[in-house]
């Protein structure tokens, strides 16, 4: 299992620059939690806008709550991370723990597709949704 920052800067920059400026309607589609399909295994990427964030990692239940280190990029606000694994991780619980000067507090992906029901607040990675909508 690995991690990788830093994969998409221009795109982070138009993001970021869309949903401040109330543009972004389809945010969803970048930030959360995506898999991407490259390569063997399971990559998935986890974004996150925290513009006022001193630093920004991601926690989850595959490690025991240890924190990986997110990388800002290109000034944007927008913090990024790349997971590749072993595991099909669909379904594992997540978090963001957000450092702003000396507090530090874990938090859940506001675009997260799926939430735990328990009540501890994390998120659920699910990027294939298989719901058949109806009237």
């Amino acid at each position: 299992m690995g991690f990788e920052t830093g994969q998409s800067k221009g795109a982070a920059f138009l993001a970021a620059y869309y949903l401040q400026n109330g543009k972004g309607t389809h945010a969803y589609r970048y930030f959360g939690v995506h898999r991407l399909l490259e390569g063997q295994g399971w990559s998935y990427v986890f974004r996150v806008a925290a513009p006022g964030a001193d630093g920004v990692a991601l926690v989850g239940e595959w490690n025991d709550w240890q924190p990986a280190s997110m990388q800002r990029l290109a000034g944007s606000g927008v913090w990024e991370i790349v997971w590749q694994t072993d595991i099909c991780p669909e379904g594992l619980r997540y978090k963001y723990r957000v450092q702003k000067g000396e507090s530090v507090h874990d938090k859940a992906d506001p675009y997260a597709r799926m939430s735990e029901s328990s009540g501890e607040g994390a998120s659920v990675i699910c990027t294939e949704l298989h719901y058949a909508w109806q009237d």
